[in-house]
């Protein structure tokens, strides 16, 4: 199962295994040609991404050459990323989107951060370091990073939210209805691995969502990853999880679950209708048992 608990939710390692293949020889020429820059910087290769001449390997050339070691580095990528692609085709944007979500982690890799003048604006200092502790943390949101506090660290991340409020015009339909519906995700996390944080009916929501989105952008860069999200929310669907099983104490499926099977019965989206559909036969031919073997050994 897709554990969302553990994955982080980006789109840059989830392109086909065919595409990698395919655009390599490509991304070896924008290696060659790169020039000593590329063996000072080193930086992974996005050879999943869709290569579409001129802005985009000139975008690729940039990042290779722009210094990853200051932190500046990510608003200057973000305004080559408006000086060349505000015209450009959103296909195109969308793969050099892709190169500037890695470019930003990079970045996070190789900058060092202040993190005893992070600590500062949390702990109970004097008012002339706590000031200049809020300014720093100001100055890293103005280069699109974002700061975080849990009990034991401060961590510093790309605020990739910030870069797409800013340049997400330029994105096709499906990469921006893929972070919307992501966001809304991340604000409201279905669980944990083992029991489930919203309504079965909810889930179900998120499962057609994904199905929809499946149906409505096939071509996306970032289809691999919601057909990923979409697996994992109909295994849940159909198996349950350790802490919130889908059967009851007497053995048979509960009735919220079998309401939402119902409905998506009675709606059927792609793969989510057909599943729930066959399941549910078996299901009904044992009586909603959840013990049976039929049940048990239920594929699809």
């Amino acid at each position: 199962m897709y554990d969302f608990s553990t994955k982080e939710m980006t789109g840059y390692h989830s392109i086909s295994d065919k595409v990698k293949k395919m655009l390599g020889a490509v991304w070896t020429l924008v290696l060659l040609s790169a020039g000593p820059a590329w063996a000072q910087h080193p930086q992974p290769v996005a050879d999943q991404l869709l290569f579409n001449g001129g802005p985009l390997q000139a975008y690729y050339t940039y990042l290779v050459n722009l210094d990853r070691g200051q932190m500046e580095a990510l608003p200057l990528a973000v305004a080559e990323f408006e000086r060349l692609f505000s015209g450009a085709a959103s296909a195109a944007c969308d793969s050099a989107y892709v190169l500037l979500e890695d470019f930003a982690l990079t970045v996070l890799d190789q900058t060092t951060f202040n993190e005893q003048l992070l600590k500062a604006a949390e702990s109970p200092r004097s008012a002339r370091e706590k000031q200049a502790a809020d300014k720093y943390v100001a100055l890293l949101e103005k280069n699109y990073f974002m700061v975080r506090y849990t009990a034991d660290e401060v961590l510093v991340r790309p605020d990739m939210d910030a870069v797409r409020e800013r340049i997400g015009r330029y994105l096709s339909d499906g990469t921006r209805t893929f972070f919307v519906l992501s966001a809304m995700e991340a604000e409201s996390p279905y669980g944990t691995g083992k029991s489930l944080a919203i309504s079965w009916h909810q889930l179900a929501d998120r499962l057609v969502g994904w199905e929809r989105f499946l149906q409505n952008y096939a071509g996306s860069i970032y289809a691999d990853e919601a057909r990923q999200r979409r697996d994992a929310y109909l295994e849940i669907m159909v198996f349950g999880l350790t802490d919130s099983p889908i059967c009851g104490a007497d053995g048979q499926v509960q009735p919220d679950v079998r309401e939402v099977y119902q409905r998506l019965m009675a709606h059927p989206v792609g793969l989510a209708g057909k599943v729930i559909t066959d399941y549910w036969k078996v299901l009904s031919e044992n009586g909603f048992r959840c013990a049976e073997p039929a049940v048990l050994f239920f594929t699809y």
